[in-house]
């Protein structure tokens, strides 16, 4: 072998083992984060989603083309990592002595898809053409036959407690709507049961989202519904509450903690930047005049704030800060039009 053939034999290898461990950490790896090729291929199926979605002003057509994006992203990944292997074993076979480029192009396609229809005898070459197609049905079998029926799993556990959500934080869910209709039925009571039901999802969801990321780009089946805006409705409304109340609300304070921790998790998965010990008075992305519409919503629900509103303002903001970065930038990343106190849920 010539130093030409050894390059392409150790550029090759490294092509291929990079592919092997994009998907493993894609697929495999508990808690990995997507690498280079995984991220970029998510962000091009966003970028050709959000494109298409633009060219209609409908909400429910375009929630069903944002739809696509998760699906787009992740039958486009196998296809990624064969053409990358792909072309890493036509180098190795080029360098190992198949020449010329489309003989090796052939026996690397050959081997991968296990056609058999181009042969050779010696045991170098046999030995990458037999990895080559353990690697391909490796690959796929693990992506079609394991992966994706536990991310629909996953999805379907998700979805549940959101489709809950509306019966009592309405269509599409507010925090405000939540407070005054439990309210309203004399259930103020029990908002203890949902912060704790709603700490349990965030304890699951902080398991299914950081080992499978690609669980939080898939949109709700309605186009009112957002994981990222239900999550926020639930911590805005457990916010309220402990700011409005002069009472130590020990399950509403864990509720919120829980999910901000949560949010943090799923976005250090995506690489997303926040700072992990905000200072009480950071700016927020939700208003002064915006908290105080929502406080005489309450008001006229008959739920009277114990504390100034400004004291109330300075306590929900504390609460806020730790999960409004982490919150917006989730919602950009499942195209989730915002994440205000009066509108958290409608896709863009």
């Amino acid at each position: 072998m010539d130093f030409p053939d050894w390059i392409a034999v150790l550029g090759g290898v490294i092509v291929v083992t990079g592919t092997a461990l994009s998907a493993a950490r894609t697929v495999v790896l508990p808690h990995g984060r997507p690498v280079r090729i995984t991220r970029l291929v998510f962000r091009g199926s966003r970028a050709v989603v959000r494109v298409a979605a633009r060219l209609t002003n409908e909400d429910r057509r375009r929630h069903a083309v944002l739809s696509f994006n998760a699906p787009i992203a992740l039958l486009s990944l196998p296809l990624v990592w064969l053409s990358l292997a792909l072309g890493g074993f036509t180098l190795i076979f080029w360098g190992l002595g198949t020449k010329p480029f489309l003989a090796a192009f052939k026996l690397a396609g050959s081997s991968m898809l296990t056609l058999g229809f181009y042969d050779v005898d010696d045991l170098p070459r046999l030995a990458v053409g037999f990895f080559a197609a353990a690697l391909t049905i490796s690959v796929l079998g693990i992506l079609l036959v394991t992966y994706l029926p536990t991310i629909y799993t996953a999805y379907s556990s998700r979805e549940t407690t959101i489709t809950a959500l509306e019966s009592f934080a309405g269509e599409p869910p507010r925090a405000a709507e939540m407070l005054s209709r439990m309210y309203r039925i004399g259930g103020w009571e029990r908002l203890d049961e949902i912060w704790a039901e709603w700490r349990m999802w965030f304890a699951e969801a902080q398991e299914t989202h950081t080992a499978l990321p690609a669980l939080a780009l898939f949109q709700s089946s309605h186009p009112h519904r957002s994981w990222v805006g239900a999550v926020g409705v639930v911590l805005d409304a457990a916010a309220l509450k402990v700011s409005l109340t002069d009472t130590f609300d020990a399950e509403a304070q864990l509720c919120i903690r829980s999910g901000f921790l949560t949010l943090r998790e799923i976005a250090l998965s995506f690489d997303f930047e926040f700072d992990p010990d905000p200072r009480p008075d950071d700016p927020i992305s939700v208003t002064r005049e915006e908290f105080d519409r929502v406080v005489a919503e309450l008001e006229d629900a008959g739920i009277e704030p114990r504390r100034p509103l400004d004291d109330a303002w300075i306590a929900f903001s504390g609460w806020r800060v730790n999960y409004d970065a982490v919150l917006n930038q989730l919602a950009g990343l499942v195209d989730t039009r915002d994440v205000t106190l009066e509108r958290l849920s409608l896709p863009i």
